[in-house]
């Protein structure tokens, strides 16, 4: 990227010193600005630190746990997503702690940070006031949606939509308005990209778009593509080598592209139904309170979408130039749909609120810099009344919505506090007393923060089973199965939780895998007070009831 601490200090001594009373004025406020939005920022990441609590998120947490004790995630550890997740989850116990995840969520703060970072070190914008602006304006608006959008979570959506921010930011809009990208903001777009495809190689489709889409830009601008590529491969190569060295040490890189790759395809694919047309669902508008959020997001991509087109062509005179820019205009805008290709307005679409986000910041403050450059007071005023209706109108929006996880306000936050880490309550008090440290539970079909809560490692590597596990058992590739059903019969753990609960209100594990309650039945006693506890027959200390 374009910004050094060096390159900063010398860049704002020089703008301040060629300010007149105008700009002085609107860097003063943005200043004001930038500083209330890092509060606003830092209050909401505090108040998500222990907000809400969803299995999809705490599983990371599950399995960096198992990691930090010397399994290896896709060969001893199941999971069907990409590796950077768990990559993160697991740099956090070595560092931090292995049994106390409360502030593992200040991790997305930092992704947050370093995407702001790039959208105010963008090449298309060229002074400190403007620059401040943007910042400001970003951290404003996804302060309003921290958190009733799940984006405080360490979830693969979440990571992706910040990471394409960085290359939305530093490559692909600098490219479109003609801009000079330099070598810093190539080799950490090509670094985030391909770390966006480690999250999930469902973000493959969107990442090579955005290659498409700069490659076209960078023609049309008839800038050098070959010394562009050079740095962008340095990024791109630095990120695999990085991801491939922690796969081989803490992973399986042949498990990987079998759980990943192979499993998602060819099993997963046929539960969740998944087809290419549903990715148009990203435009379809609702006011509904848990779709309200993606509907701005829409709102703003349509916005943003229309500046570029003007900005781009409006200085453009050649047919073929205009021509091939109004080619990569639509691979943007497709990359962004492919952010959230399930189309879904659920946590999972994180991503693609926050690269609109992003990009309807970056492109308001350079309004706002076109209209400082051309010293008229009443357009920069109007800028100014644009950016500042942008941040009311998300917090707005974001008071009607409800939180894409519990279905809560912002009023009811204060009820759905949750403490990561172990718990003294008399449940959990008591799976201690009888379960040793170095023994193990499990937790069935679906239910992380028990391992958690109790201090336990689980007994198996499938310490959650779902449907499309089970049928994946049924047929693995390469031999490459963990098996559940033989794991509860060799460790015999002290304590199972079970909920025979159907999954999408579908499928019943006395279906999909009958082994486990039969092996409840046969070795296992209910508790009489926690239903869904069942202890080992010889340690129970009280009857099995009669039938």
């Amino acid at each position: 990227m374009t910004c050094s601490p060096s390159r900063i200090l010398t860049r704002i001594k020089i703008h301040v010193k060629h300010l007149n009373t105008q700009q002085s004025v609107v860097l003063l406020l943005g200043l004001f600005a930038f500083i209330c939005a890092v509060l606003l920022f830092c209050v909401n990441v505090k108040e998500g630190l222990r907000l809400f609590e969803v299995g999809d998120e705490t599983e990371k947490f599950v399995a960096a746990k198992m990691l930090h004790h010397g399994q290896h995630l896709y060969r001893d550890v199941f999971a069907h997503h990409g590796p950077i997740a768990y990559m993160l989850a697991h740099f956090y116990t070595a560092v931090v702690s292995e049994t106390d995840f409360s502030f593992i969520r200040l991790e997305l703060a930092f992704l947050a940070l370093a995407s702001c970072l790039a959208i105010s070190c963008s090449p298309i914008l060229n002074g400190i006031t403007t620059r401040v602006w943007a910042a400001a304006l970003y951290l404003f608006i996804l302060s309003s949606v921290w958190a009733v959008q799940s984006i405080h979570m360490l979830l693969y959506q979440q990571i992706g939509g910040f990471l394409f921010v960085i290359a939305l930011s530093q490559m692909l809009i600098p490219a479109l308005l003609a801009e000079p990208i330099s070598k810093a903001g190539l080799f950490f777009s090509g670094f985030s990209l391909t770390l966006a495809c480690f999250s999930a190689y469902a973000f493959g489709p969107a990442a090579v778009l955005f290659v498409a889409s700069s490659t076209l830009a960078l023609i049309a601008t008839k800038q050098n593509i070959k010394s562009h590529v050079n740095n962008f491969l340095l990024g791109s190569l630095l990120a695999i080598a990085i991801v491939v060295w922690w796969l081989i040490f803490f992973g399986d890189l042949l498990g990987y592209f079998i759980y990943h790759f192979y499993f998602n395809q060819e099993i997963y694919t046929h539960f969740i139904g998944f087809s290419s047309g549903i990715v148009f669902n990203n435009i379809v508008f609702s006011t509904a309170p848990d779709a309200i959020i993606q509907t701005l997001a829409v709102s703003f991509l349509g916005v943003w979408i229309c500046m570029l087109v003007f900005i781009t062509l409006n200085k453009t005179d050649n047919a073929k130039d205009i021509a091939l820019k109004s080619c990569a205009i639509f691979l943007l805008f497709m990359a962004v749909l492919l952010v959230n290709p399930r189309g879904l307005s659920g946590f999972q679409n994180a991503g693609f609120v926050v690269l609109n986000f992003a990009a309807i910041s970056l492109l308001a403050a350079f309004v706002l810099q076109k209209q400082i450059s051309k010293l008229s007071a009443s357009n920069t005023i109007q800028a100014l009344v644009c950016i500042v209706l942008l941040i009311f109108l998300t917090e707005y929006v974001s008071k009607a919505a409800v939180s894409t996880i519990h279905g809560v306000t912002k009023k009811e936050y204060p009820l759905q506090l949750v403490d990561i880490k172990p718990s003294d309550d008399p449940v959990y008090h008591y799976i201690r007393s009888i379960v040793k440290e170095n023994d193990t539970i499990l937790s069935l079909p679906f239910n992380a923060l028990l391992y958690l809560k109790v201090n336990r490692l689980p007994a198996s590597g499938h310490y959650y089973y779902l449907p499309w596990q089970a049928a994946y058992n049924r047929m693995p590739f390469l031999e490459y199965k963990i098996d559940l059903c033989n794991d509860i019969d060799i460790k015999k753990p002290p304590v199972i939780w079970f909920n025979n609960w159907r999954v999408w209100d579908t499928f019943s594990m006395s279906e999909y895998e009958p082994c486990i309650p039969n092996s409840l039945e046969r070795h296992y006693i209910q508790h009489p007070d926690w239903e869904n506890f069942f202890i080992r027959t010889d340690l129970a200390a009280f009857k099995k009831k009669s039938v």
